[in-house]
């Protein structure tokens, strides 16, 4: 075929350079529209947010700085058994229980003479009983009413109320007790008393007992020295 040169070949290839420059000049179109578009929207953003207008984003937002809360008056509790105090000290408790209705023994008579036991069984049942403080400190440096030194290696401080002898309960009030024999260094009879405080230390004390009346001195290695009389 010859169309290329004759006037009809001519004719197609002048209207597919017409098509041609047609697509072409649709193209260029869409995109300035297509740009146009993209900056009015961009522009749009730009003056929202110079306003002070918030634009929606899908972005995750960011958590703030964590404040921690401060407790109110009410939040704050009483100290009592269960709390401490500003130093981190439990607060002592002061529930009591009653050992005696009225208080026995006396602190007018003064004692005389000593008792030594024959073995540490006996001075361990001296030991045992109620005893009412006779002097001015105890042999802990307290001034409590006195002194319940129970059989089941226990010990209690004691209060007194109305006439009425009461166990105090809580650190620095109770604890365990427990005896040794210092015979070998100290001489025959001779036992020592350690009281274990609930929270704290130990006391070790020398026990010494009257020959009458039934007097017990509990002496803290000269730290402290507590005078005792039997209650029951």
């Amino acid at each position: 075929m010859s169309c290329a040169r004759s006037s009809g070949h001519e004719c197609c290839t002048w209207i597919g350079s017409k098509m041609h420059t047609t697509n072409r000049t649709h193209s260029e179109q869409f995109i300035r529209g297509a740009l146009r578009d993209i900056a009015m929207a961009l522009l749009a953003g730009v003056t929202c947010l110079a306003c002070g207008g918030a634009v929606d984003a899908d972005e995750p937002s960011v958590p703030g700085p964590q404040v921690p809360s401060v407790p109110g008056p009410d939040d704050i509790g009483v100290l009592g058994s269960d709390d401490t105090d500003a130093e981190g000290t439990p607060g002592a408790s002061t529930v009591h229980s009653p050992i005696s209705a009225q208080i026995g023994g006396t602190c007018d008579e003064a004692p005389s003479g000593i008792r030594r036991a024959a073995n540490e069984q006996e001075f361990q049942g001296w030991l045992v009983g109620a005893w009412r403080l006779c002097s001015a400190s105890s042999a802990f440096g307290t001034d409590e009413a006195g002194l319940l030194i129970d059989a089941n290696g226990r010990w209690s401080k004691l209060t007194l109320s109305d006439g009425e002898l009461s166990v105090l309960e809580g650190w620095n009030n109770e604890g365990g007790w427990e005896t040794i024999d210092t015979s070998m260094m100290n001489g025959p009879g001779a036992y020592q008393l350690n009281l274990k405080i609930d929270g704290s230390g130990t006391v070790m004390t020398h026990p010494a007992f009257a020959a009458e009346p039934d007097f017990m001195r509990l002496d803290n290695n000269g730290v402290y020295r507590g005078d005792y009389v039997r209650v029951q």
